[in-house]
């Protein structure tokens, strides 16, 4: 959903994500087909994996549209007030649905109970372009950089592992342009 229009005269999303780590250490993303972010010719995309969470809805702060993201694509509940302040946050043009868009993002990390989920809340766009669900152990993370298909954001892995083994960085770090911290 673009809620307002950046400067440069894109639309703007605001969106929340959450890194969900499982008791055994391992970081949960979703898999979407190129297609999912518009013509794979026109946006030189290919399939790419993020982290569950998505748009916010209008008038709700980022930490609440995590949680509802949370559940929403995972079935995992959690109180607002668990997730505590973002751990990260990105600002990029994206393409989404065929449109480039100005998105913010905030990242907050979360720990799973189980690595078992219910998919079953997800939209019918959703099951349409979501090819693959899986939990990923850090060391695998920090060779996404060679991996056949994206992660997003870009140079996000070796974060992910560092959230993964407890290692997060004080404070709010930005994803905006990758990150190098953390990446063994």
């Amino acid at each position: 959903m673009a809620d307002t229009t950046h400067a440069s005269g894109l639309p703007t999303r605001r969106a929340a994500r959450v890194i969900l780590v499982s008791p055994g250490g391992r970081v949960l993303l979703m898999r979407y087909r190129a297609e999912a972010a518009g013509d794979p010719a026109v946006t030189g995309l290919r399939a790419f994996w993020v982290t569950p969470g998505g748009g916010l809805e209008e008038g709700e702060t980022a930490r609440a549209g995590a949680c509802r993201e949370l559940r929403e694509e995972t079935g995992i509940v959690r109180a607002e007030a668990v997730l505590g302040a973002p751990v990260a946050e990105r600002e990029g043009d994206l393409w989404i649905g065929g449109v480039l868009t100005r998105c913010v993002e905030w990242f907050y990390l979360a720990r799973a109970g189980s690595e078992r989920l219910d998919l079953g809340g997800w939209t019918g766009q959703e099951r349409d372009d979501i090819t693959d669900v899986r939990w990923f152990a850090p060391d695998e993370l920090r060779t996404a950089d060679r991996w056949d298909d994206l992660i997003a954001p870009s140079g996000a892995g070796g974060f992910f592992a560092a959230c993964a083994e407890g290692a997060t960085p004080r404070g709010v770090t930005d994803l905006s342009r990758g990150f190098d911290g953390g990446a063994r």
